[in-house]
């Protein structure tokens, strides 16, 4: 959310490009990472500019990721929920029809006060560098339909998470 208060210039500009996604769940939710990151990356961000990363964006060479990338993406989109994002820089327009998205640059500059929303990713406070206008369409196409897919992986991999804490929690109570 930005708010200005005093004269204010609001400046505009669509930012994003055109792309095609391969039709693959794994595609389609490295494709909505990238989405996000690119929501609230500045250029500045070092830590979101991992090789690690990199490979969980190119959503073109999706084929690339090993499994436990896989687990990885998976997992991490799983905490990046379209509904922790929404009016902080994702916004659904409901009237919108097909499976679309566009990415704008909102800058406002004011003679006396602005503020912005931050989203925190990983623990880490990040503000909101772009806004992102997307279809229901897109949204379910990118993100509900391969989180559907891979519930049964992510299901393992929390799991496997439970188990690693109770095994670090049973080391920890038998060393003294």
């Amino acid at each position: 959310m930005a708010a200005a208060f005093g004269r204010t210039r609001v400046q505009i500009e669509n930012t994003g490009s055109s792309t095609t996604v391969p039709d693959d769940p794994r595609a389609r939710l490295m494709y909505y990472f990238s989405c996000v990151l690119y929501l609230i990356n500045d250029d500045d961000d070092d830590e979101l500019d991992t090789i690690a990363i990199r490979r969980l964006k190119d959503y073109k060479n999706y084929r690339r990721l090993s499994d436990d990338e896989v687990d990885m993406l998976v997992s991490t989109c799983d905490k990046l929920k379209p509904s922790d994002l929404l009016m902080k820089g994702l916004f659904v327009l409901k009237d919108w029809s097909g499976c679309k998205n566009e990415f704008y640059k909102i800058r406002a500059t004011s003679n006396q006060m602005v503020m912005t929303r931050n989203v925190v990713v990983g623990g880490v406070k990040h503000s909101v560098t772009e806004k992102m206008h997307c279809s229901e369409g897109w949204l379910d196409e990118n993100y509900f339909e391969p989180m559907r897919y891979f519930r049964l992986r992510l299901a393992r991999i929390k799991r496997q998470q439970i188990s690693n804490r109770a095994i670090i929690a049973v080391n920890d109570c038998v060393m003294m």
